[in-house]
């Protein structure tokens, strides 16, 4: 004799409506953002990474907060890139005065 089993008894298991819901992808662009203001941070007194790494965190912060998941991250990111970026821009500034008066 074969039992009746319904849908969710088929060996499948059923979701759980307790269960915390799975973070999406959206939230790597918050923890690329953070990642690359932390680097830039370390890196800011070379001239290419001074430049391109606070203006990869500005970018992927921006997004970050956008999509509103990972928002946290996505900020701090952003404000260590616009922290970064004004360091570098000051020390090109500084650099630059410094070779024309000579």
């Amino acid at each position: 004799m074969v039992d009746q089993l319904t849908p969710g008894e088929a060996g499948q298991p059923t979701a759980d409506p307790r269960q915390a819901p799975v973070p999406t992808a959206k939230v790597g662009f918050g923890v690329a953002a953070l990642v690359l203001g932390i680097i830039a941070v370390f890196l800011c007194w070379i001239p290419i990474f001074g430049l391109i790494l606070p203006i990869l965190a500005l970018i992927f912060g921006g997004v970050g907060i956008y999509l509103q998941n990972g928002r946290g991250m996505a900020v701090a990111g952003l404000v260590l890139g616009l922290i970064t970026f004004a360091i570098n821009m000051g020390f090109m500034l500084f650099a630059m005065n410094r070779a024309v008066s000579g």
